[in-house]
């Protein structure tokens, strides 16, 4: 068995959209806090 297959066996469907989505909110959060201190 590949490590392939054995996450996919593991891993429920969609958790590792889940943090990617996560992540990018986190990452644009993170951004706009950066982006909003140019303004002043």
């Amino acid at each position: 068995m590949t490590w392939e297959e054995y996450y996919e066996k593991r891993l429920k469907r969609g958790v590792l959209s889940e943090d990617g989505i996560y992540n990018m909110l986190e990452r644009n959060k993170e951004i706009m806090k950066i982006l909003n201190g140019f303004d002043s």
